[in-house]
């Protein structure tokens, strides 16, 4: 029963580190803040990303780059750092047919 669960958790590893490295990440900007309307890397919700960079408020939203690749807009921390950042994915590649209002369908 071991040997069995060490592989399934084995190729969920796998498939987690695939998806993971299936989107491409386009831009990164450090910010002051920084929310995630749909709490993190959601290629098939339309939905935003607000808070304040070094300057200003900000609010940007997912988007379609073309037909087939959507633009998804993401917050991340490093240590105390929060940074903004922009996402490009093939809707194709996560078994959706293109992209529409910033998400894959």
């Amino acid at each position: 029963m071991k040997k069995t669960n060490l592989i399934l958790g084995g190729f969920l590893i796998i498939g987690i580190v695939a998806f993971v490295y299936a989107a491409t990440l386009i831009s990164q900007e450090q910010v002051k803040s920084c929310d995630d309307g749909d709490n993190g890397l959601n290629f098939t919700v339309a939905s935003y990303i607000k808070g304040f960079d070094l300057n200003n408020s900000y609010a940007l939203y997912d988007y379609c780059i073309n037909n087939y690749t959507v633009g998804e807009r993401t917050c991340a921390t490093v240590n105390t750092t929060a940074y903004r950042q922009l996402w490009s994915e093939n809707c194709t590649a996560i078994n959706r047919t293109l992209c529409s209002d910033g998400r894959c369908i």
